[in-house]
C-alpha cells in the first residue's frame, strides 16, 4: 500500500504518467495472462524499474512501454525487505479494489488541495493511519486505536513543542561555537534567543557560520513513539528553516538536499506498531519527493536509506547502558560476508574515505574479537552510516551485513537483558523455564545496539513526542518496570513510562518535549510524576483538549535534563508566558 500511494503521488510530480496504475490494470485486462495483474506487472515496476537503474533494467521491463521514462528512485520502499517477498502474491480482486476504488477517486497532491476535488496530501497519512486502526478493529471504546494510543497529534501541538525543544538546543550550541572561536561573553550575550542571532548573523565570518551549520547536523533527534511520524516532520520544518536562514550567508542549498541531510543526520523514531513505522517512512520520503527538481530525470537523486533510524520495536523495554553480560556472539563473518566484503572494497577502491570504514568494520569482525559483542557494535554503526549514504546493489549487500549483525547481537543480548532484569528482580521461581518464559518480550528494542553512537556519546539532544496514554501495560512488560523504570513503578501508567524512559535516553542538558494528560499537573496519583519532572521543568502549557477524540485535557511540558531550575515558564501556545519560582 506505502509503495501504490508513493506512486499516485509521484504521478502529480510527473515523475510517472498520469493514472499509471489504472492504465496498467487496463492493458492487464486487454490481454490474456495467466499470472496476476501483481506478478505480470506490479512486482516488476516495484523491484525491475523503482529498484534498478535504467541501464542495468532486463529487456523485457524496458518493452514495458509504460515502465520507459519512470527513473530509478529507491531508498529501501522498493527494495526486498521480507523475506521471501518476490515469492508473494496478491489477488486481482483485491488489487482492483485498492485501485479503482480507493486509489482513483482521489487527487494525491504534494502541494496542497486541488481545487475542485478530492484530494489528499501526505500531512493527511497519519490520520489515515488512526482511522485505518479504527476500522479494522471495529469503532468501538475496546479499539486498537485506544489500546495503542494512536492518536494523531494537531499541528499547532507538535510545532510547538519542535521549535520550544530545537531552538534552546541550537542557541546554546550558537553560543558554544562562538565562544569556540574566540568571541568575548559580551559579544555573544548580545544576543538574546535564536531569533535574535538568525535576523543578525555575523555575515563577515562564514567560517564561524558553517561552523554552526555542521553542529546543526550533529542534532540527534528522537520520538520514541513516533507513530506516523508527524512529530519527525514537524522536526524538519523547524529544521529547514533555520538552516536556510544560515544559508543566507552561505553557500546555497536546495531545499531537496537540506531535506536529505536533515532525514538522514538528524531524525530517529521507534515505535511498536509496523504500520506507523512504514507511514512514518513514507511520509519523510514524500517531502523529498516534494522538492525534487525534475528537469532532467537522468541526474535524480536517490532516497536515502532510513529503515535504521525509522524502526518498530517496544521502546520500553530493551538495552540503554544497564551493565549486562555481554556475552561472545555466533561469528557473523563466514564465507558469504566475506565475500560481500571483497566486492565492496572493489567498488570503494577510489573512495578512500568509505573504503577505510568498511575495512575497519571488516577487521572487527574478521578477527577473533569478531565474536566480542563491543566489536560487533562498532562494525554495525560504521556500516549503518555507509548504508545510509548508498543507493543500489552495494545498499543492497551492505543490507545483508547489517541484518547477519544485527541478529547476532539480538540473539545475545535479548536473553542477557532478560536475565539481567530476572536476577534483578530477585525471582525465586523454582522452574527456571518458567521464569525465563515468563519474562519473554519477543520486540525489545535495544537502544544500545540500534542507536549505539548517539547512547555512547551520551544520548538524544532533542526528544519529542505524544506518549500513549492509558494504554494496558501486559503482564510481561510490567516484570520489567521495576527494575527499568522505577518511579512508573510507583504508579504503572503508560505516560509516566514514555516520560521516564525519555529521561535515560536523553543527554545531559537535553531538551524533552511531551504533550501529556493535565492530571500529571494535579491528580494525586500522578505525585510521583511530578517529583520527577520538577527540578527540570523549563516550560508548561495549558493545551486544554488537543484531541477532539478524547474527553482529557493536556498539558505540553519542556524539560531540560539536569538543569536544576528553580523557575519555570507558564505559556499558552501562543507564545505568551509569565514565570513561576520553584
Amino acid at each position: 500500500m506505502s509503495r501504490l500511494i508513493f506512486i499516485k503521488f509521484l504521478e502529480d510530480k510527473g515523475l510517472v504518467e498520469r493514472n499509471l496504475l489504472q492504465r496498467l490494470l487496463k492493458e492487464y485486462g486487454n490481454v490474456k495472462i495467466p499470472a496476476t495483474f501483481y506478478k505480470t506487472y506490479l512486482q516488476p515496476l516495484f523491484y525491475d524499474v523503482f529498484n534498478t537503474p535504467p541501464e542495468r533494467r532486463k529487456s523485457n521491463v524496458n518493452n514495458i512501454i509504460f515502465f520507459k521514462k519512470i527513473p530509478y528512485l529507491n531508498g529501501g520502499l522498493f527494495r526486498e525487505i521480507i523475506p521471501q517477498e518476490r515469492e508473494s502474491d496478491v489477488d486481482n480482486e483485491i488489487i482492483e479494489v485498492i485501485i479503482k476504488d480507493l486509489l482513483e477517486k482521489y487527487s494525491f497532491t504534494l502541494n496542497g488541495d486541488v481545487e475542485g476535488e478530492k484530494s489528499l496530501n501526505p500531512d493527511i497519512l497519519g490520520n489515515v493511519f488512526e482511522k485505518t486502526i479504527n476500522y479494522l478493529t471495529g469503532e468501538d471504546e475496546n479499539d486498537k486505536r485506544k489500546e495503542l494510543g494512536a492518536y494523531y497529534t494537531p499541528e499547532e501541538v507538535t510545532s510547538f513543542i519542535s521549535k520550544n525543544t530545537i531552538h534552546p538546543v541550537i542557541f546554546e550550541k550558537i553560543k558554544n561555537t562562538l565562544k569556540r572561536f574566540g568571541w568575548k561573553d559580551a559579544d555573544i550575550n548580545s544576543y538574546k534567543s535564536l531569533t535574535g542571532f538568525l535576523d543578525n548573523t555575523p555575515k563577515s565570518n562564514p567560517e564561524v557560520l558553517k561552523a554552526i551549520y555542521d553542529e546543526i547536523n550533529g542534532i540527534k533527534i528522537l520520538d520514541p513513539a513516533c507513530g506516523s511520524g508527524h512529530f519527525l516532520t514537524s522536526a524538519m520544518k523547524e529544521l529547514i528553516f533555520i538552516k536556510k536562514k544560515l544559508q543566507d550567508n552561505l553557500e546555497k542549498e536546495s531545499y531537496y538536499t537540506i531535506k536529505r541531510q536533515i532525514i538522514s543526520n538528524n531524525l530517529h523514531g521507534v515505535d511498536i506498531e509496523t504500520s506507523a513505522i512504514e507511514i512514518a517512512k513514507l511520509r519523510l520520503w514524500l517531502s523529498l519527493i516534494e522538492n525534487l527538481d525534475v528537469s532532467d530525470i537522468s541526474h535524480l537523486e536517490t532516497l536515502p536509506n532510513i529503515e535504521y533510524k525509522i524502526i518498530d520495536g517496544n521502546s520500553l523495554i530493551g538495552w540503554i547502558n544497564e551493565e549486562i553480560n555481554q556475552n561472545v556472539a555466533l561469528t557473523s563473518y563466514d564465507d558469504r560476508i566475506q565475500g560481500i566484503f571483497e566486492g565492496l572494497k572493489i567498488a570503494y577502491v577510489e573512495k578512500p574515505e568509505k573504503f577505510k570504514l568498511l575495512s575497519e568494520s571488516e577487521e572487527l569482525l574478521s578477527t577473533q574479537g569478531g565474536r566480542l559483542v563491543d566489536n560487533l557494535k562498532r562494525a554495525y554503526s560504521n556500516l549503518q552510516i555507509l548504508y545510509s549514504q548508498e543507493d543500489g546493489e552495494k545498499a543492497v549487500r551492505l543490507r545483508e551485513i547489517l541484518v547477519t549483525i544485527r541478529n547476532a547481537i539480538y540473539t545475545v543480548i535479548s536473553p542477557s537483558f532478560q536475565k539481567y532484569i530476572i536476577d534483578k528482580s530477585n525471582s525465586k521461581k523454582r522452574n527456571k523455564k518458567e521464569t525465563v518464559e515468563k519474562y519473554n518480550i519477543s520486540n525489545q528494542f535495544h537502544w544500545n545496539i540500534d542507536f549505539g553512537n548517539v547512547i555512547s556519546s551520551g544520548g538524544f539532544d532533542i526528544i519529542i513526542e505524544n506518549p500513549p496514554y492509558g494504554i494496558d501495560i501486559k503482564e510481561n512488560e510490567r516484570l520489567y518496570i521495576p527494575q527499568v523504570l522505577p518511579c512508573t513503578n510507583e504508579y504503572v501508567n503508560s505516560a509516566l513510562a514514555f516520560i521516564e524512559r525519555s529521561y535515560y535516553l536523553a543527554k545531559e542538558g537535553g531538551y524533552i518535549g511531551l504533550i501529556v494528560p493535565k492530571s500529571l499537573a494535579y491528580v494525586q496519583k500522578w505525585c510521583v510524576g511530578r517529583k520527577l519532572i520538577k527540578d527540570d521543568l523549563d516550560t508548561i502549557v495549558d493545551a486544554g483538549r488537543a484531541f477532539k477524540d478524547v474527553k482529557l485535557e493536556q498539558v505540553i511540558i519542556i524539560l531540560k535534563k539536569g538543569s536544576a531550575s528553580k523557575s519555570y515558564k507558564v505559556k499558552d501556545i501562543d507564545g505568551t508566558s509569565i514565570m513561576i519560582p520553584m
